[in-house]
């Protein structure tokens, strides 16, 4: 089985190249430097070329391809370790702007490219075993969000993963000694 990967430099792409897939899986990875694939005759005229049989294929063009067996995987919202993406923008804007301002009224579900990778392992196993139906599919994460919330959630963890857990306790001023006197109630 031939994987061809469009966007092979891209978030999702990269992972999927350097996944360990099973021997009978042939990874085919395409992007720009490769072939133009924003034109959907030269995305065919390369597949064509491979001679793919059966492909699972990333990106919007590939249904001029009309390959016998063929999965089209289509993801939104997309964040991972291998490239720019918005968790990345959000920390670095973080730690060099004192306020940041993110749309609160648009929504989606962030999807891990390693989570994309494995569903895509499992499609690959399914069309392999001859148990799964050929078409267009979507896979998002799970759970709906604002950009605003997936920022927060991402400065949340960044927050736990910099200095630990922040747990909450309370204590009196004699469980929690301090070099400086303080009155006991200053109000």
């Amino acid at each position: 089985m031939r994987i061809l990967v469009l966007g092979a430099g891209g978030q999702v792409g990269r992972e999927v190249c350097r996944a360990a897939w099973p021997p009978w899986c042939e990874v085919s990875p395409l992007d720009r430097s490769a072939i133009d694939i924003t034109k959907a005759a030269a995305v065919v005229q390369k597949a064509n070329s491979k001679r793919l049989g059966q492909s699972i294929a990333l990106g919007p063009l590939i249904s001029p391809l009309r390959a016998a067996h063929h999965i089209i995987l289509r993801t939104a919202w997309v964040y991972g370790v291998l490239s720019t993406n918005f968790v990345k923008t959000m920390l670095r804007l973080g730690a060099e702007r004192p306020l940041l301002c993110v749309v609160a009224d648009q929504h989606g579900c962030p999807t891990g490219a390693a989570d994309i990778t494995a569903a895509l392992m499992v499609i690959a196993v399914a069309i392999e075993r001859g148990s799964t139906n050929c078409g267009t599919f979507h896979f998002a994460g799970v759970g709906s969000v604002s950009w605003h919330g997936f920022a927060e959630e991402i400065f949340d963890i960044a927050v736990t993963l910099v200095h630990g857990h922040l747990g909450r306790g309370r204590g009196s001023s004699r469980s929690l000694p301090s070099n400086a006197r303080r009155r006991r109630d200053a109000r």
